[in-house]
């Protein structure tokens, strides 16, 4: 009985203290049960969030996005995920990505929740400056189409060569046939 308790304990502690979020839905939305994660991702006390909807904490622009998800956990007994962001009063929003099953029984949904706010971030930096290389790229080709210069570039690991179109011009040669190689 002492070995039973014990791994009770353990368990409680496990969910408690996880770095996930965790969450027990009712099928109704309701947040059942929650550990210290999912508070601190909500930015509330465990005992201020029990019996308030979850969706509420979603924000408008993603909350058909949660919608969807929750009704496919509920109707689909799969395992189902997505991506929303979360209002949180007086903090910046934070980017998760939700993954909840339902019970067995259908009464309740389990979700974990992980902040994804940094690889968001990352994301839209790694957009940022795609969008830029090719504005600099198209400045760069419009540049050399005026002052009727072209340039290529040798990849030193390949020997792989590349022209800009100008220069494909400047040696009359057909832009659809390959680049000639470096040694030529």
């Amino acid at each position: 009985l002492q070995f039973a308790i014990k791994k009770t304990e353990s368990a409680v502690a496990l969910y408690d203290f996880a770095p996930t979020g965790y969450l027990t839905v009712g099928s109704d939305g309701t947040i059942l049960e929650l550990n210290f994660s999912a508070a601190k991702m909500l930015a509330k006390e465990r005992s201020a969030l029990i019996n308030s909807s979850f969706g509420l904490f979603v924000t408008l622009a993603t909350r058909d996005t949660y919608s969807s998800f929750f009704q496919k956990a509920l109707t689909s007994h799969v395992k189902q995920s997505c991506e929303v962001q979360l209002l949180i009063k007086d903090n910046a929003d934070i980017f998760v990505l939700l993954e909840g099953i339902v019970t067995e029984n259908e009464s309740k949904c389990f979700i974990s929740i992980v902040d994804i706010s940094e690889i968001k971030q990352l994301e839209l930096n790694l957009i940022i400056a795609k969008e830029k290389a090719e504005r600099n790229e198209k400045d760069l080709n419009k540049v050399q189409e005026i002052t009727q210069t072209g340039s290529w570039y040798l990849n030193l690991t390949t020997d792989e060569v590349t022209w800009t179109k100008e220069l494909y011009k400047m040696y009359g040669f057909d832009p659809a046939l390959p680049v000639p190689p470096y040694t030529e």
